[in-house]
């Protein structure tokens, strides 16, 4: 980690920034940062109590020592913190836990699912105790950090990994048999993945999109089109097609890719 990381973590730490999107593309790891607006700053132990009450929201029925994990404080913050909610004690097969009093009413079954979460999703990093849902799979999804990479989930609990080709194409392997119900839905989800990321045909997907400029926005010959983070050309080739001149205006960061939209481009647009 480079000063300059260093220095904006701690900067969004303290709450002075705030990190926007992505420059480039959605797997960048260069962001857009502002000033962060003026906010309440609660006394430290009504903080803590509101940061419980959301992580028992979002992650409860949990054990105690979780919550303590998770946020770092003493058991004598987390009893404090828990203390000033309206909290239920629970038991998790045997271990005691608790859950917001509100969200006791169990939730509708949504009936089986299927998901493919990426990399540090918030879903499989907010237990210390993960055998639950990670069973004997730890090893192959975990680094040395303890970070996970791209989860496949079957029911509440995960049965493989994913990964995003070159290609486009969404890369499954199962770590266990689920099932062919469980197969098949998830090599369904991976399908509807590639098509929400944009993988298939290049040039095929860059006319549907720039079919939307025109029939959603009215876009006319005329006019111009800024393509902030345009990648490698989907929607400017298209375009070539459909504006007079050089009507779409690219941006970019990686000069490898910036070379390669000039070779592409340029005979078609008759510019650089």
């Amino acid at each position: 980690m480079n000063v300059t990381t260093r220095l904006l973590t701690l900067l969004s730490a303290e709450g002075l920034i705030v990190r926007g999107r992505p420059r480039g593309g959605w797997t960048s790891s260069q962001f857009t940062w502002t000033v962060a607006p003026d906010q309440p700053r609660p006394p430290a132990a009504a903080a803590r109590a509101e940061l419980a009450r959301r992580w028992l929201h979002g992650f409860g029925p949990a054990p105690r020592a979780d919550l303590q994990w998770w946020t770092g404080w003493t058991a004598g913050q987390v009893k404090q913190a828990l203390d000033q909610l309206e909290i239920a004690e629970v038991d998790l097969d045997g271990t005691p836990g608790v859950m917001l009093a509100a969200d006791e009413d169990a939730p509708p079954d949504a009936g089986p699912w299927a998901a493919l979460l990426p990399a540090l999703d918030p879903t499989a990093m907010g237990w210390r105790d993960r055998a639950w849902y990670v069973g004997e799979h730890a090893p192959a999804l975990f680094d040395r950090s303890g970070n996970i990479g791209p989860t496949a989930w079957w029911e509440g609990r995960i049965v493989g990994g994913w990964a995003h080709r070159k290609d486009g194409e969404i890369a499954v392997r199962l770590l266990e048999d689920a099932g062919a119900e469980a197969a098949a839905a998830i090599a369904a989800e991976a399908q509807r993945l590639r098509d929400w990321i944009g993988g298939g045909d290049f040039r095929a997907i860059g006319d549907e999109m720039v079919g939307y400029l025109r029939s959603l926005a009215d876009l006319q010959p005329s006019e111009h089109v800024l393509d902030v983070g345009s990648g490698i050309g989907r929607i400017a080739i298209p375009l070539t097609s459909v504006l007079k001149s050089s009507g779409a205006i690219m941006t970019l960061i990686n000069r490898r890719k910036i070379c390669a939209n000039k070779r592409r481009l340029t005979p078609k647009a008759g510019k650089s």
